[in-house]
């Protein structure tokens, strides 16, 4: 176990590689580093050698931000604050009052491309926020997206929601209108 967080290859300044583990500095706390990622998942983990602290993040869907909110979890986990997104970056629900509803999808599409086993994807409004299914939606340029990712593109055109998604385009018709 030694071996494995001892520097054995330098790569940058301060960082360096163990055997199977990165050994970094985030500001002047050393951290051990690992992830890996295969055919739509993510990990990452994180261990502080001085507190023994560790975070781990693991996914079943591969654009999952994992960097994005690892470095949150630490920056949290030190009393450091982290920033939310900005309330004029949240989608206006007003604006898409018209798109609200389910869509459907071919099931294999959005297994394929979003992890998610069903063939139907609801656009709401709750609270004064937008929503599609449980992930708070943001404005983009011409586009809505996630708050936290570019990754994923949602546009509305003649009773359909597409989403861009890697290259990819997925289509679904609108089965039912409104909340």
């Amino acid at each position: 176990m030694k071996l494995m967080f001892q520097p054995q290859i330098k790569i940058a300044e301060t960082d360096a590689e163990g055997y199977g583990w990165s050994i970094k500095y985030f500001g002047e706390d050393q951290i051990y580093f690992a992830a890996g990622s295969g055919y739509g998942t993510k990990s990452v983990i994180i261990r502080m050698p001085d507190s023994g602290d560790f975070i781990a993040i693991t996914s079943n869907w591969g654009n999952t931000p994992i960097l994005e909110l690892l470095r949150d979890l630490y920056l949290t986990s030190r009393g450091q604050p982290v920033p939310l997104p900005a309330e004029d970056q949240l989608a206006d629900p007003a604006t898409y009052k018209a798109d609200l509803g389910r869509y459907a999808f071919a099931r294999e599409e959005l297994l394929k491309h979003l992890g998610m086993d069903r063939e139907q994807l609801r656009l709401h409004a709750f609270e004064g926020r937008l929503f599609l299914d449980d992930e708070l939606l943001a404005a983009g340029e011409g586009y809505l997206r996630l708050t936290y990712t570019d990754e994923l593109k949602l546009f509305f055109k003649d009773r359909q929601l597409i989403l861009e998604i890697n290259g990819n385009r997925l289509i679904g018709n609108r089965v039912f209108s409104g909340q």
